[in-house]
């Protein structure tokens, strides 16, 4: 079904997906929080409502339906599933939010409820895995299903490594072998669930640390902190042995700062309260307690409305003088039974909500408003403030985001404010106090140039930032470097941060295009000094010199005559110099990188609101720089996007109502009356939400069977398709105006030229350009791994043909591109008999066969 939505939606519904993705890659990944958790919240909360209002916008992978964040690809660390999987609590921010919390749950259950509260730690959420009452495994939760072992790091942390299974609980259940039994049986796999912390304590001693070293990176806060001791990878001996003089060092003293740390634990579940005989969150928590775990002391059942907001204002109180950190208090229902009828949601339990305290505020003064230039050019003011003392530390600065923040709240330079911690973390200014101005203070003025660089300073249309355009402005070199050279622009192996940093240290680099002025000699002089510390190393370990202060006053050249004379003797080949090789394999990426093309030098310039496929479809379309410089903001504008599609299915909680209902004896009754279809008959069974379109796809999925339809699983009734769209999109203005301007700044031309003198092609060399007629509109998915071939290669091959790709497979699905290890996608293709089909039938069908 085509429709026909506001341009406008969905350039807002996308900017939230992809600001909510980068917020919490940052949280679960980076551990790092630049907004508050109410701010994150708001961001949510509209993208409900847009998907709720605009059906057709919603896809399973929406953050919206996911827990956490995908681990990070180079994490370098084995994997865990979570099973049950590990959610997150939903938040409220006032008492009006705990009401109706507590009228929903009681509501749905029938009756009046208890409620366990507990503090609400600023941690990381972790799974501990015990087979035979002795700890073998500990996972993060990253996206919910899927976690980071963890494992090796948690002899550093306070916990339980075997449980006290001779200990008597206060209750028979579960753990008793019989009821006046003091032998306690277990399953030999148990779990629990909880929080890792960092006393606060501990944080400012590490703080201290790294303050002394001059550390580049400061912890914020204790979370930030623990989160980078937990995450840390332990090598083993052979590992470390492989490390240069200078990385032992640092992680030896990564390891000791860990070990000050005095990481923590509290435990606040287990997915399985049956094995310890707990019906209720109360009984587990004690429980847990009597087998050596860690439980917060700070838990009460309250047993009203009035009862919850009286220990919430308890705790508020409380937590400042507690020894770690807290933000706010957790309110579940106690009854385990009623929980389990209650049930969850796509990311969260429905028995449970998180009330968030509201940041302390100080009022302060701002002194002055100055520009920070960030890594790719954008502009953000930041107010110098008098210092003050807010939530546990000094501050003096503020971000105040951007001109727009600034206009709306009124804030000028000298001003008194105040302020808070956003997540007791990032300071920003609340509010600007009006009433207290004597008429001195000033209006905050953008400059019209850069502050670094001096060049002219742009706003995209429908953004609120300025940024500098002038990609040689230093303040963007190093980022834009990373970005030039990185794997998905154009692809120069052996440019890593050290690298970059060690040739802008050196003065060698200025912008991109000095890439390609580099010099074997240039590259060569990196890492003698890396070699010199191993030539010392290998030296030492040899005695093949009296003090170690001899090997010190030798040169390089010495040095590696030495070592070269040592491997001669002991009959292995002479010493080859090791950057020689280095630098020979630098130069011959960068040749190699010449020939990448416009479409790839257009992503690698990181030009504003200017993404890969965007530099595809322009480099396809305009073929060359030079025409692209005769380019208008129109032409670049109505170039096609291609077809955005997308399909809903009747969901998690659809399809739990439908399947409990029709596990009754009296829906069954009504199921299988002759005389009337499928669908009127679900419509007598009167569930909430089930209109006529939920009704007839259900109906239709099941061929009008309710005989089918009650043999078949909760999970078989989620995935029962809604209905498809298709969204034609064109690149639009924001993307062309921010691009013409890029190319009509003087330094950037600057930039482009000499890439261009230094041989790099601005042609474009797509192999796949040719549209293919069968291929045209047609929808395809990709799963498992193709060989020799990239997801992303295969689906910029599908979308040069014409086709389109999408993530799940449904009954609109056109063909399945299955690799090595297909799952699941496979077989629900099979099932629905779409077309499978391999990489070189991809190949042939899109016409890209050599």
């Amino acid at each position: 079904m085509k429709i026909n939505m506001d341009d406008l939606i969905k350039v807002e519904y996308q900017e939230l997906v992809e600001e909510i993705n980068k917020h919490n890659q940052l949280y679960y990944n980076n551990a790092t929080q630049v907004i508050s958790d109410k701010e994150y919240d708001e961001l949510m909360d509209r993208l409900i409502l847009l998907e709720k209002e605009y059906p057709e916008l919603f896809s399973s992978e929406s953050p919206t339906q996911v827990v956490g964040a995908d681990i990070a690809e180079n994490s370098g660390r084995s994997l865990i599933t979570h099973n049950p999987k590990m959610m997150s609590i939903s938040n409220c921010y006032d008492e009006d939010g705990i009401q109706k919390f507590v009228k929903r749950c009681e509501s749905l259950a029938g009756q009046e409820l208890s409620y366990m509260t507990e503090m609400k730690i600023d941690g990381l959420a972790i799974s501990l895995i015990y087979e035979d009452g002795k700890l073998v495994r500990g996972a993060t939760r990253g996206n919910g299903f899927v976690g980071e072992d963890v494992t090796a790091i948690l002899k550093y942390v306070s916990l339980p490594k075997e449980l006290k299974l001779d200990n008597k609980l206060s209750r028979s259940g579960g753990l008793f072998a019989g009821e006046n039994s003091a032998d306690l049986s277990l399953p030999s796999r148990f779990e629990v669930r909880g929080e890792v912390y960092m006393p606060r304590e501990a944080f400012k001693k590490i703080v201290k640390l790294q303050e002394d070293a001059d550390d580049e990176r400061v912890f914020a806060n204790p979370r930030n902190a623990a989160a980078g001791a937990l995450k840390t990878k332990i090598l083993s001996k052979v590992a470390l042995n492989k490390k240069t003089i200078s990385e032992i060092q640092k992680y030896n003293d990564k390891i000791e700062q860990i070990k000050l740390s005095n990481l923590s634990l509290w435990v606040y579940s287990t997915p399985t309260p049956d094995a310890i005989g707990a019906q209720s969150q109360e009984e587990a928590l004690s429980k847990l307690g009597e087998l050596g775990f860690p439980v917060n002391p700070l838990r009460k059942v309250c047993r009203s409305f009035a009862e919850l907001v009286a220990r919430k204002n308890e705790l508020e109180i409380l937590r400042h003088d507690l020894a770690y950190d807290t933000d706010g208090v957790v309110i579940k229902v106690n009854d385990i039974k009623t929980q389990l009828e209650l049930g969850e949601d796509a990311k969260s339990p429905n028995w449970a909500v998180a009330f968030k305290f509201e940041p302390e505020q100080e009022m302060t003064t701002i002194q002055d408003i100055r520009i920070q230039v960030g890594k790719f050019g954008t502009l953000t003011p930041v107010a110098d403030l008098e210092p003050v003392f807010v939530s546990g530390s000094t501050v003096s600065h503020a971000t105040l985001h951007n001109l727009d923040n600034i206009i709306q709240k009124d804030i000028r330079i000298g001003d008194k404010v105040m302020i808070e911690k956003a997540g007791e973390i990032i300071p920003q200014v609340v509010k600007s106090l009006h009433e207290l101005r004597t008429g001195k203070e000033k209006e905050f003025v953008m400059p019209s140039s850069c502050p670094v660089c001096g060049s002219e300073v742009a706003k995209a249309d429908g953004k609120v930032s300025y940024y500098c355009q002038n990609i040689s402005c230093p303040a963007q070199l190093r980022a834009r470097l990373l970005h030039f050279v990185s794997r998905e622009t154009m692809d120069i192996e052996g440019f890593g941060p050290a690298v970059i940093d060690a040739l802008i240290e050196r003065g060698k680099l200025h912008n991109v295009a000095d890439l390609y002025s580099l010099t074997f000699e240039d590259i060569r002089e990196l890492w003698e000094e890396t070699e010199r510390k191993k030539l010392i190393g290998n030296l030492t370990k040899k005695n093949l010199f009296d003090t170690s202060s001899d090997l010190q006053n030798k040169t390089l050249f010495e040095l590696r005559e030495a070592w070269s004379k040592e491997l001669i003797l002991s009959g292995r080949k002479e010493y080859v110099p090791p950057e020689y090789k280095n630098a020979e394999n630098i130069m011959q990426a960068l040749e190699e990188s010449k020939s990448r093309g416009l479409e790839k030098l257009l992503a690698a310039l990181a030009i504003e609101q200017l993404g890969g496929t965007a530099a595809r479809i322009i480099a396809a379309h305009f073929g060359s720089l030079e025409k692209l410089y005769t380019a208008t903001v129109s032409d670049i504008s109505n170039l096609s996007a291609g077809e955005t599609f997308s399909y809903r299915t009747l969901g998690k909680k659809s399809a739990a109502l439908l399947y409990r209902m029709i596990q009754t004896e009296k829906a069954k009754e009504v199921l299988l009356k002759q005389g009337q279809t499928l669908s009127r008959k679900i419509e007598h069974l009167a569930l909430s939400g089930f209109g006529e379109k939920k009704r007839s796809a259900v109906s239709e999925a099941f061929g009008g069977d309710a005989v089918r339809l009650l043999g078949a699983s909760e999970a078989e009734i989620a995935n029962v398709e809604l209905g498809t769209s298709d969204v034609k999109r064109t690149l639009g203005d924001v993307v062309a105006k921010s691009l013409v301007d890029f190319l009509k700044s003087d330094p950037n031309k600057e930039i482009l030229n000499k890439l261009v003198s230094a041989g790099v092609s601005t042609e474009d060399n797509s192999n796949f350009k040719s549209v293919q007629s069968g291929v045209v509109g047609k929808s395809f998915v990709i799963t498992g791994t193709l060989e020799d071939m990239s997801r992303s290669e295969a689906k910029k091959i599908i979308e040069n043909a014409g086709g389109r790709v999408s993530s799940a497979v449904s009954k609109s699905t056109d063909y399945l591109v299955a690799g090595e290890k297909a799952g699941s996608k496979l077989e629900k293709a099979e099932n629905l008999g779409v077309t499978v089909i391999g990489k070189e039938e991809l190949l042939s069908l899109c016409g890209a066969l050599p």
